[in-house]
């Protein structure tokens, strides 16, 4: 990766144990073991993290304007797309002191 030269090691989020940021192959094979472990549905990981970071940001309250803006959009609407969970139900999942087993709840509905 050529950018890799020009920004100065804090500028990336996923770095190795040397502060080095990580190549996108090997951020790549780190992010599949880790769906593979988790028993989830693939998701490749650019748009695994942007939803991530769309839902979390919602989560926090933050408007959904600025969260377009932040991901580059051209109208607000665009951000539906990574923000459509329910945000209350995210935070009862968040919340529920009970470990994830990778089983839905036969209550849940």
């Amino acid at each position: 990766m050529i950018f890799k030269k020009f920004l100065p090691p804090e500028a990336f989020v996923f770095v190795n144990s040397y502060g080095k940021p990580f190549c996108g192959n090997r951020l790549r094979k780190i992010w599949t073991a880790a769906i593979v472990k988790a028993k989830v549905p693939h998701i490749n990981l650019y748009n695994g993290t942007r939803h991530s970071i769309a839902t979390d940001a919602v989560m926090r309250g933050i408007d959904k304007n600025r969260i377009s803006q932040a991901l580059g959009h051209s109208t607000p609407s665009m951000a539906d797309k990574y923000v459509k969970a329910k945000v209350d139900i995210l935070r009862d999942i968040v919340n529920d002191p009970e470990p994830f087993d990778g089983a839905a709840s036969s209550s849940a509905k």
